[in-house]
């Protein structure tokens, strides 16, 4: 075998280490080239050596960021010689001619970055000529005296390109268009939700919740602090076993003791160390900025800390269906939390209050593919709606097997007239059926299926009383729709299905049929009586990537921008360069700047990275089914 075959198999089987400060990426193949950056002796066998022999590019790049200070970068060859390298800057190192080594980088992995924001003060250092905001986040990941960093993006200004590193995290926070600024990747333990809503607030060095302590049940007895074989396990039992626990202390050796904390955002601790600290912290199913829910009361709490923390508090009572947190300053009952016997009662407007719901005790909606979602899993029921026989290996069968759930909901969709419903098997067995509503289909009780549905349209925030909008609830550009008369809303959805991907949704009233053609679909609506506003979910829509300003697209890596991914084209405007991605049919996003340059990505993957770039915008090209954000806004 070659040494280009070699390093191309590497490429292709082995997937890059990652760690919890970042994530090693492949610049160069073995035939472009050779990082020249400073060399670094490695440790192997208990000696010092030049470039060292290892048994993988996993266990170089290991011993690179565990063992040998500085490393940021290797040269790698197939017959595993390693030499460590120390870049400058990892996101532009510099190259000899010589050839036969793969080249990776070490990129850190940024806690945090912000776009026109800036921190001032509390300097550390800074450094001059750096190349982009990941750049300057990895200098700063790199210095453990450096808490947070601000990259000078302004071009024009006198200190471009510069990369300030701050003592402490975030100071003085504000908006300006001057910079980039953020966190350097974590280096202690950071916010990990596991199941749930279990985060991690502390490691087993840092403290010991001192809430209430709470008796569990293990091996049929009552136990203090029980043990369990993972955490995993432990957490379970709190939620699922152990009335109003909402937090736990768990230990290595698999002691985990309950607690019940007043406020799981910021709980108690006592200095006892040694265990690992988690809290079980809701996911609101809604939070609505100004917003009140009148009357139908449950109960209110005093002294709440946040519209989460009321959140928590209702999600944790069966009987809250909705909260509303005193949120403005100054009124008499600012920081009470209300709780509600019903959904939204007497929505209105109003500076006063942040509302909403608690998290979902049901099955979330999955979207997969296109109009596709998961409406059941295994545990709670099988569509019972009319069974439609399949066609597989030429047969007419009966809940044919199928590889994976994608295969069968497209021939569900393509082959199985009617079909818009799947009860599909962990053993691939899939039954296609049609349901005559397909948003409150019929169920049985037998289980051992998902049960998938096929929901062409969906409401962008509220089923009715809704008008669609642009990007927020006032934006209504009559550019975004064309209007025709459909007789009824039958009839209206008709009409923009019959455009073949360009219509992405429909707004109607009466006999007004409002066809949406915004590339980037539906953004918003607001409140309007009689109005329905849908978006049709098989419809590919524009969508931002780490929001799409100043970001330039890029393939598998930040590196990867390989010409054959994409054609370019001459355009006015941005909406131009949409237009012509969406007559391509392989077109899966769009690359444009303020100079008329416009990239159809038509790679196969999509766009799967960007790079900071001033002037570029970044966009994806995907059906709306994936959900977007929604701004809502009721009379």
């Amino acid at each position: 075998m070659s040494a280009m075959a070699f390093i191309q198999g590497l490429l292709l089987a082995a997937v890059p280490l990652a760690s919890a400060k970042g994530s090693w990426v492949m610049a160069h193949d073995a035939s472009q080239g050779y990082l020249s950056c400073p060399h670094l002796v490695g440790t192997a066998y208990g000696l010092n050596i030049n470039c060292p022999i290892y048994p993988s590019v996993e266990a170089c790049q290991t011993d690179c960021i565990g063992m040998v200070t500085g490393c940021n970068g290797i040269n790698y060859k197939s017959d595993g010689k390693c030499c460590f390298k120390q870049c400058a800057n990892v996101y532009a190192p510099t190259f000899s001619s010589s050839t036969g080594y793969a080249v990776w980088m070490y990129h850190a992995t940024c806690g945090l970055i912000e776009s026109n924001t800036v921190y001032l003060g509390d300097d550390l250092r800074f450094v001059d000529d750096v190349l982009s905001a990941e750049a300057c986040c990895q200098i700063c990941s790199e210095d453990a005296s450096c808490k947070s960093w601000v990259w000078k993006a302004k071009r024009g200004q006198a200190d471009c390109d510069s990369c300030h590193l701050k003592n402490t995290v975030k100071p003085n926070r504000q908006a300006s268009d001057c910079c980039i600024s953020g966190l350097p990747s974590a280096t202690t333990t950071t916010t990990t939700t596991t199941m749930g809503g279990w985060v991690m607030v502390h490691d087993a060095s840092q403290g010991y919740l001192s809430c209430p302590h709470l008796v569990g049940t293990a091996y049929g007895l009552n136990i203090n602090c029980p043990i369990y074989p993972s955490v995993e396990a432990c957490q379970t039992d709190c939620i699922g076993m152990v009335t109003g626990c909402n937090g736990i202390n768990y230990k290595s050796d698999g002691k985990c003791c309950f607690k019940q904390c007043a406020n799981v955002y910021a709980p108690t601790f006592s200095s006892s160390t040694g265990y690992a600290v988690w809290m079980y912290h809701a996911t609101c199913g809604l939070i609505e900025s100004n917003t009140v829910y009148l009357g139908d009361d449950l109960r209110f709490v005093d002294d709440v800390l946040s519209a989460e923390v009321c959140c928590q508090i209702c999600s944790e009572d069966a009987s809250c269906k909705s909260w509303v947190w005193k949120a403005k300053r100054g009124q008499a009952d600012s920081d009470s939390c209300h709780l509600k016997n019903t959904v939204k009662p007497n929505r209105q407007a109003s500076d006063c209050c942040i509302s909403g719901l608690p998290s979902a005790t049901t099955t979330t909606t999955t979207t997969t593919m296109g109009g596709w979602v998961m409406v059941h899993d295994a545990s709670q029921g099988y569509l019972s709606c009319p069974h439609l026989v399949g066609t597989a290996y030429g047969l007419n069968i009966n809940c044919p097997i199928y590889p994976s759930v994608e295969a069968c909901q497209t021939d569900c969709i393509g082959m199985v007239t009617g079909c818009n419903g799947i009860n599909y098997k962990s053993d691939g067995k899939c039954c296609f059926k049609q349901c005559a509503n397909v948003y409150a289909p019929t169920f049985s009780s037998s289980t051992g299926y998902a049960v998938w549905m096929y929901q062409a349209w969906a409401a962008v925030t509220e089923w009715e009383s809704q008008a669609c909008r642009g990007s927020t609830h006032t934006d209504n550009s009559p550019s975004y729709y064309t209007v025709a008369q459909a007789s009824d809303i039958t009839n209206c959805k008709a009409l923009c299905v019959s455009m073949a991907g360009v219509c992405k949704g429909i707004g109607f009233s009466v006999s007004r049929c409002e066809l949406w053609t915004r590339p980037e679909g539906i953004g918003a609506t607001t409140g309007l009586v009689g109005s329905v506003c849908l978006r049709y979910t098989p419809a590919p829509v524009f969508v931002p990537v780490e929001g799409g300003k100043d970001r330039v697209c890029r393939g598998s890596t930040p590196l990867d921008n390989l010409a054959s991914y994409f054609t370019v084209a001459e355009v006015s405007a941005l909406r131009d360069c949409q237009n012509l991605c969406m007559k391509e049919q392989a077109c899966h996003g769009i690359e444009y700047n303020g100079f008329k340059r416009c990239e159809i990505w038509t790679r196969e993957q999509g766009i799967q990275a960007v790079v900071y770039n001033p002037g570029y915008t970044c966009m994806r090209y995907e059906t709306s089914g994936s959900g977007q954000d929604i701004s809502l806004v009721y009379p």
